[in-house]
């Protein structure tokens, strides 16, 4: 539904959006049209996300990503390799990224694959890292085999051109309870814990003893309430500045109350 995603993006653009809003649209506009194949108008829009500088890391390594893609199909082999970088950069600055092994390990050789083009030491170190972080019997053979052609001389030929085999016939219609059926809903976030008792009593160093923090996800099955985007909660009310009171209210307290005291 590409004309529709448009028209609503569109719709956004009038509003006037918030500088963040701003960038996030570049950024869904710099998708869809990549999408659709359309480089050149991908290429600009993803450039005007980043360059807005007001993308959060997470956000901003997925678009250096979608960057080094449309560089290398557009054939700007040096560009893209720079912008694959600059991915890998904010994935690891990235606080709540999640950064498992067998993740890390298809990132490289991912990323390997497009440096070859432009510098194969480059390349052979990010798949040699590849293969060293990857659990054994994980990576795909025909991975395996580029690394060794990689290892053996020079650059493996020219990747194939990404596939979207969605521009084909349109699919037939799905409903929205049937699409949320095979959706995983995973939530993200950062946690600070203490160590466990028996590293505490164990340890002879202060430094172990410290709080760290680690990412911690956790999934669910069942999708989030859009209710709860609605939620407004009353804005609070602040109690009057010290010293204020007594200048300003006069006291509330019967003339019987204070004698009662005074006895």
């Amino acid at each position: 539904m590409w004309e529709e995603s448009f028209k609503v993006l569109d719709a956004l653009d009038q509003d006037p959006p918030t500088r963040d809003a701003q960038a996030s649209i570049h950024q869904q506009r710099g998708r869809i049209y990549f999408a659709l194949g359309e480089l050149e108008k991908a290429h600009h829009h993803l450039l005007l996300a980043i360059d807005s500088g007001r993308l959060p890391l997470s956000s901003r390594s997925n678009v250096w990503q979608l960057l080094m893609l449309t560089d290398f199909e557009r054939g700007r082999f040096a560009e893209g390799a720079a912008h694959g970088e600059r991915a890998r950069e904010d994935y690891f600055a990235a606080d709540c990224t999640n950064k498992n092994e067998q993740l890390i390990a298809r990132k490289d050789l991912e990323l390997a694959k497009y440096l070859s083009h432009t510098n194969r030491d480059r390349a052979l170190h990010y798949a040699r890292s590849a293969v060293a972080t990857a659990a054994p019997g994980t990576l795909d053979p025909a991975d395996l085999e580029w690394v060794a052609l990689l290892e053996a001389g020079p650059a493996p030929a020219p990747l194939p051109a990404i596939r979207r085999p969605w521009l084909g016939d349109p699919p037939a219609p799905v409903s929205e309870a049937e699409v949320l059926r095979h959706v995983t809903w995973t939530t993200s976030y950062r946690k600070l814990i203490l160590p466990p008792p028996e590293v505490i009593r164990a340890s002879p160093d202060p430094d172990d003893l410290s709080p760290y923090w680690v990412t911690v996800e956790e999934t669910v099955n069942t999708p989030p309430s859009i209710e709860a985007l609605k939620l407004r909660l009353p804005k609070p009310t602040l109690p009057p500045a010290i010293g204020e009171t007594a200048a300003q209210e006069p006291s509330r307290t019967a003339p019987a109350e204070i004698e009662a005291s005074a006895g």
